[in-house]
Order: structure tokens, then sequence, then C-alpha cells
């Protein structure tokens, strides 16, 4: 028999992995400096210059290959003008900042509705729907 795995529940699951962390803040990091070069018309063999490696381990960092150190991102950060900043937010903030994201969805996606359905739009059913969200949170808890 087949299990069915639904992706969203399958993200829930590597989130409570390390490796699915690392991967993001990696990726993240990476974007972040590659837009800051790209901004500073900075090269990739400038980039190696300034932190003093090899070219070939700058193409390493960006393919992935290279699980750098918080003082090679550091340096990287400040080859191109900039500082690495780090934070530790208690879990409970990232749910709550989560579920807040996921309340302004559906109000999006409720205006959205409300818009195709009717040709003017009331803004005081949309305020009575915002407070059945409320209501709704209320009522589970």
């Amino acid at each position: 028999m087949r299990r069915h795995f639904s992706y969203k529940r399958l993200v829930e699951e590597a989130k409570k992995k390390p490796a699915f962390w690392t991967e993001k803040f990696s990726n993240q990091f990476l974007n972040e400096l590659l837009d800051l070069m790209a901004k500073q018309g900075i090269s990739r063999s400038q980039l190696a210059k300034k932190i003093e490696k090899n070219p070939s381990y700058i193409t390493k960092i960006f393919r992935g290959n290279v699980n750098f150190t918080l003082s090679t991102m550091v340096s990287l950060a400040m080859a191109v003008n900039s500082q690495l900043s780090l934070e530790i937010i208690p879990t409970k903030a990232i749910t709550d900042a989560t579920k807040s994201l996921e309340k302004e969805e559906q109000l999006f996606s409720t205006i959205v509705e409300m818009r195709k359905t009717k040709k003017t739009f009331n803004i005081n059913d949309l305020r009575k729907y915002k407070e059945n969200l409320g209501n709704e949170e209320l009522l589970a808890a």
C-alpha cells in the first residue's frame, strides 16, 4: 500500500531538522551576497581577492559545495562593505508570526473573492469577516 504525503506535511517535517534551516539560511546569505555584489559591480574573482581566497573557492561556495564558517560569512559580508547580522528568535515568536501571515493571506483571499462576486466593495463586510477571524481563533483556543 502506498502512503500519501502532502507537500505541506513534508515541509513541516523538514523544518524540524537542523539541515533544513542550515540550507535555508545559507541560501539566503548567498542570495543577499549576490545582490550586493551586483549592486556594487563586484565580480566573483574580485570577491575572492578581497577575502584572500582562490576564485575556485568562491565558485564552490556559490555551488553549495562548501560548508563555510561564520568567519567566512563575516569576511564575505565585509568584502561587500556590509556586516553580518544574526539573531536567535524563540520558536513561539516564529509560530505567532506565521499565524499572523496566514490570517493576512486569508484576509487577502477574501478581498479578492469579494471583488469577484460584487461590483462594489463594502468595507463593512470586510470588517465583519475580520472580526470573525478573531472570534474563530478564540473559539479554537
